[in-house]
């Protein structure tokens, strides 16, 4: 049975019967109903939480693009396929010997029970041992069975994960050039080797799902991992990474409205951005209303760069030399806003998931990097061509400092009003149903309109308290980037995939990197911002 959720299709378990002698094994134990939402297991909640977090941002960031098919044959990127396997997947999936197990269904708890985080880690830990038991192996006729193919083509899912990379954080660009002191420090030490080190973590992703296919999100896979705890830290990093964006965009509007109408104070236009999201939050709740603020944000995006990169081309300019200084916070800075460009992991067990030919998994990350990467070379370039050292966190905003009577600036400030106010409630969407879950699972109740308006509310307070959209997109790299990008991903291949010694010095060489980075590059822009 199915109901829809935020017009997401979810599935629901079939009524169960009533069975007094099981329902009271552990009746007496907890006090009453926490973890259930429309009929939902203790196990679904474990295994997918936070699922909806998942559902939500694969719903509004993956477009099915039917363009030219890509040459995934192609014999320089089919190179990059070798020993990349996918394993056939068993008979039973981990999700239906879960709900065969549901500690519901067996009576191992009441249907009014609650739980507490010891009693659900106990619980689940009988049936992840019940669900590895060698009867629940495939027999050899379905381990030969060739598996489902998902629906998107390379191409297809090329341009998905292209979209989800190339968001606002390309425009710090050529501030993370400047900020730094050189951009051939800010090239060669820190936008090439963390683009390389990313793409890196992307393929062990590919191979942590490709070993474990019956996971469906990311923190499913941290849960069998490293177990609830590390699971909760994944989840509360995911959330804030979307809280914090939403914090960004708000900064976004207000700066780009403040370049368009300079007589009003920018703290004014803060507030009146919140006015004018506030009523909208009732109009786009749905995956159906998002999909067109989607397609609007991803048009909006190609726009922009493509105007960045004309510019210093229609206009003849000679930009001052770049002044700054090269120091530990400027360099953790610059490394930071690089690191918010290429925040997009979560996603891609969505992805994988629904890529057709699952081997061409590392030739779709490597082409949707060099995508990447030309793009940034090109708004970076073009950057620091226009405005060198008196460029802005936000290279539009230079734009239109420097013709502020130019019709195409000023239409190109306010595309990045609309290409912000999409991307805020394609982020705010997966945040809600996420929290909304959460809390469900917790015991609590609460709205999701309720919980939209109080991210509202705290994204309007981060937004002011931060100085700037630099030091805002700079921060949530070095913290969530780094830890979901780069660190996760290669704590997942070193506990789930087997590998040699070599594959196992790579993973903490990334984790012990990673980790350095995110807390002492953290720490140095907290000392300078604050």
């Amino acid at each position: 049975m199915w109901e829809e959720r935020g017009g997401i299709p979810i599935q629901q378990d079939e009524e169960r019967g009533d069975d007094d002698e099981q329902g009271m094994l552990l009746s007496q134990s907890v006090p009453s109903s926490t973890i259930h939402r429309n009929n939902k297991s203790i196990a679904d909640f474990l295994e997918t939480f936070p699922a909806t977090y998942q559902q939500a941002r694969a719903a509004t960031t993956i477009h099915f693009i039917p363009l030219v098919k890509a040459a995934s044959s192609n014999s320089g990127l089919r190179s990059l396929n070798r020993g990349f396997t996918t394993p056939d997947p068993p008979s039973l999936t981990s999700r239906q010997v879960l709900r065969d197990n549901d500690p519901l269904r067996s009576g191992r708890i009441s249907p009014k029970s609650s739980l507490d985080l010891k009693t659900l880690k106990k619980n689940y830990g009988a049936i992840q041992q019940e669900s590895h038991s060698p009867q629940w192996r495939a027999s050899p006729k379905s381990q030969s069975a060739t598996p489902p193919a998902g629906t998107l083509t390379v191409t297809q899912s090329t341009f998905s994960l292209i979209n989800i990379l190339l968001g606002v954080g390309i425009l710090t660009i050529p501030y993370s050039l400047v900020v730094v002191g050189s951009w051939q420090i800010a090239v060669l030490f820190i936008i090439i080797p963390f683009s390389l080190a990313t793409a890196a973590t992307s393929i062990l992703m590919g191979q942590v799902l490709s070993a474990h296919p019956g996971s469906p999100s990311f923190t499913a896979l941290t849960f069998k991992a490293y177990g609830i705890a590390m699971s909760l830290i994944v989840s509360v990093l995911l959330y804030f990474e979307l809280f914090s964006c939403l914090s960004i965009f708000i900064t976004a509007m207000a700066d780009h409205l403040h370049g368009l109408h300079g007589d009003i104070d920018l703290s004014t236009w803060h507030f009146i951005v919140v006015g004018v999201l506030l009523p909208n939050i009732f109009i786009f709740d749905s995956p159906s209303s998002l999909s067109r603020l989607s397609a609007i944000g991803t048009t909006a995006s190609l726009l922009i760069v493509f105007s960045v990169v004309l510019y210093p081309i229609l206009y003849n300019v000679d930009p001052p030399p770049i002044t700054a200084k090269t120091t530990v916070s400027s360099f953790s800075t610059s490394l930071g806003l690089a690191a918010y460009c290429f925040s997009g992991h979560a996603i891609l067990p969505s992805i994988y998931s629904s890529l057709e030919n699952k081997r061409a998994f590392p030739a779709v990350v490597a082409s949707s990097y060099i995508v990447v990467l030309i793009a940034m070379a090109a708004v970076g370039g073009a950057g620091l061509l226009s405005f060198g050292s008196e460029v802005k966190d936000q290279v539009t905003l230079s734009m239109g400092a420097g013709r502020p009577d130019s019709y195409w600036i000023k239409a190109l400030g306010g595309v990045m009003v609309v290409t912000t106010f999409s991307k805020f409630f394609l982020t705010l969407y997966p945040l809600v149903l996420g929290v909304s879950e959460v809390l469900t699972g917790l015991g609590r109740g609460g709205s999701e309109r309720s919980i939209a308006l109080s991210m509202l509310a705290g994204s309007y307070v981060f937004a002011t308290a931060v100085p700037g959209f630099g030091a805002l997109c700079s921060l949530v790299g070095l913290v969530c980037t780094m830890a979901i990008s780069l660190i996760a991903p290669a704590l997942l291949h070193l506990k789930l995939v087997e590998t040699g010694w070599m594959g196992k010095i790579v993973d903490v060489i990334i984790i012990l990197g990673g980790a350095v980075a995110m807390i002492f590059g953290t720490w140095q822009v907290v000392l300078e911002q604050f």
